[in-house]
């Protein structure tokens, strides 16, 4: 049976002073300015970058590191996939009671449109259903998830690297603002956390799930 794991405090001390450094940059700025400012950094090769980057917080990545995971611990492949599952029912119920405007609507209203940089092979859309970013909820549930199970330093601070860029890609192809991002990261390490200690307390006891997949019939 593999050795107990107990989780490192890096990840949420990661998060928690990106998230307060987000915060600070927000209240220093106006609307918007987030959005203008990564706008003069586009690229080419970073329009592909993040247009790729940014399906990481689809849900592939949730059904793949479920099966990844099948062979390192299987309460954490179940944990993954419910927590995958859990994030839709959650964004679409924020997006719904706040109805925030997308950046093209806000942007389109003030008759700024001209401001965005278009990025090739992404159609932006008028909505107001931007408030939180689900893409950086769904990636921050799931990499900080990762994070908390990964027994060295460098993957921990891989995980959270790869959801704050994810965060960052929605900003770039204009489909969130900076406020967008950081309660969608918010919300995806609360429910990460919460993922986390439920199954350490209820599925780790049973000694059939706290193994690899391949030693379940033994």
């Amino acid at each position: 049976m593999p050795k107990p794991h107990r989780p490192s405090a890096l990840p949420l001390w990661l998060i928690a002073f990106l998230l307060v450094f987000g915060m600070s940059v927000r209240l220093a700025t106006q609307k918007g300015d987030t959005i203008l400012a990564l706008d003069r950094i586009h690229s080419p090769e970073l329009d592909v970058f993040f247009v790729t980057f940014t399906h990481l917080g689809d849900a592939l990545p949730y059904w793949a590191f479920s099966i990844l995971l099948l062979f390192v611990r299987v309460r954490y492949a179940l944990t993954t996939a419910l927590l995958g599952i859990s994030t839709l029912p959650v964004t679409g119920s924020l997006k719904a009671a706040f109805g925030h405007p997308r950046p093209y609507t806000w942007f389109g209203e003030a008759d700024l449109l001209h401001l965005l940089t278009p990025v090739e092979r992404i159609t932006l859309y008028d909505a107001f259903n931007s408030f939180p970013s689900g893409h950086t909820l769904a990636a921050f549930t799931l990499f900080t998830f990762l994070a908390l199970i990964a027994p060295r330093i460098w993957q921990q601070v891989a995980c959270i690297t790869i959801a704050v860029f994810v965060g960052i890609s929605r900003m770039y192809l204009h489909f969130h603002f900076l406020e967008d991002v950081l309660f969608g990261a918010l919300c995806g390490t609360v429910l990460a956390v919460a993922g986390y200690s439920l199954q350490d307390r209820y599925l780790r006891p049973l000694q059939k799930l706290d193994r690899p997949l391949f030693n379940l019939r033994r």
